[in-house]
């Protein structure tokens, strides 16, 4: 929960959180044989109670939700397994690898190498290092962004000395690509695309950028973190996308995150690496115990049990599992559009394109975001906040119901 069970904000607990525990220091206990299992585990449970609760449904603005229970237990069954070392796992690499061509397959292109990693910021910055090496040749690399795309690529930037150019929005929330394609020059690296933006979900005109990459010869990355297990599925339900997945021939890489839409463990993120020009920039890892093997990820130790929960996840659910599943949170999307447009103070940011719906106030609100926002954390919900665009996020998971909408919007009319 946001707020304790007495009312005091979470974070005013962890400021103080030796006091709400109850300990006086921050060594491990000096006792013989430890503590007890089920004294170890009260305790746990005294201290993670200001967490928020997905059960609740009040975990209304988070790009996660619950790991379904099958692949939970996959990875607790799994848990020692390591990626970091395939020679010791010659059968769990196996299976990272078909997780890696389902995906590919999904998106267009069942020939796809790559990794899965710690998730979509992780595989992100590997694809722009990547083109650093490739245009290790250009002294002051940049890459061009929407102004929409994930703070990954400002990471990546930092790590690399690049540059980052931001290609300005639309009044609907959708890429100027005019503007976009204006920011390109001799020393771009690369073109970002997203199939989802993190504050509204839309998708960039991927086919369109791919023909720029095209144009002028550049590295071309798609970022479909959240989008990748939405989108395909949602065609599935019979909607239609302009072309977007692997087989756009400009795409290098594809970000793809299990841990989302896929309802997988975390971490579960994946990178997807189609341009064979880019094999050859693999980390050699020479000294291992189960012998060298070459990898993109950046890091060393992974747990392989991601790839494997995630595998039978999508055996056990096949893709009407998921089809299923993706029309359950549109359904609930379009229920709260439809509730928002009845309410005078509030207003949708934009048609969603998937499961995320913003939600901006009107001039009849007579309140700021940040006091609106507050209020809504007062009563337990948590919304995403992107005040540069001065909305709320709401993204409709697997774990919101009806029923969680409806308490949702009895105490946003309280509050109006």
């Amino acid at each position: 929960m946001e707020l304790s069970d007495k009312g005091k904000p979470a974070i005013d607990i962890l400021q103080n959180i030796e006091g709400f525990i109850g300990y006086s220091e921050n060594n491990i206990p000096k006792l013989h044989k430890g503590k007890s299992r089920s004294l170890i585990l009260t305790e746990l449970e005294d201290r993670l109670k200001i967490d928020l609760n997905y059960s609740s449904g009040k975990v209304l603005g988070a790009m996660t939700t619950p790991p379904h229970d099958f692949a939970r237990y996959i990875y607790t069954r799994f848990i020692d397994r390591n990626l970091g070392d395939r020679g010791l796992n010659p059968g769990t690499a196996a299976i990272e690898k078909e997780v890696i061509e389902m995906l590919g397959n999904l998106l267009g292109d069942p020939f796809v190498d790559g990794n899965i990693t710690s998730g979509g910021t992780e595989a992100n910055i590997i694809a722009m290092l990547l083109t650093k090496q490739i245009n290790s040749d250009i002294k002051e690399p940049s890459i061009v962004i929407p102004e929409s795309a994930h703070y990954s690529f400002d990471k990546a930037a930092i790590l690399m000395g690049l540059k980052v150019k931001r290609a300005r929005l639309l009044p609907n929330f959708h890429l100027d690509l005019n503007h976009y394609e204006s920011l390109i020059d001799d020393n771009t690296i690369a073109l970002v695309g997203i199939l989802g933006t993190s504050a509204l979900g839309l998708i960039d005109p991927i086919e369109k950028i791919g023909k720029l990459a095209g144009k002028y010869n550049k590295y071309f990355h798609v970022d479909a973190a959240f989008g990748g297990l939405v989108v395909p599925f949602m065609e599935e339900l019979g909607y239609k996308f302009s072309p977007y997945n692997l087989k756009i021939h400009e795409i290098c890489s594809y970000t793809v995150d299990p841990h989302k839409m896929g309802m997988s463990v975390n971490p579960s993120g994946s990178l997807l690496v189609k341009n064979s020009n880019v094999n050859s920039f693999k980390f050699e890892i020479p000294y291992l115990a189960g012998g060298a093997f070459s990898s993109y990820n950046i890091l060393g130790t992974r747990p392989g049990a991601s790839a494997i929960s995630f595998w039978g996840l999508m055996q056990f659910m096949g893709k009407q599992g998921f089809v299923e599943n993706v029309r359950h949170c549109l359904e609930n999307t379009y229920y709260l559009r439809d509730q928002i447009e009845e309410i005078s103070q509030l207003k949708i940011a934009t048609e969603p394109d998937m499961n995320v719906l913003g939600i901006q106030l009107t001039s009849k609100a007579n309140m700021s975001l940040d006091k609106f926002n507050s209020l809504l954390r007062q009563k337990g919900w948590a919304l995403g906040v992107f005040k540069q665009w001065n909305l709320l996020r709401t993204v409709m998971m697997p774990h919101i119901r009806k029923s969680h909408i409806d308490e949702f919007l009895k105490d946003v009319k309280a509050i109006f």
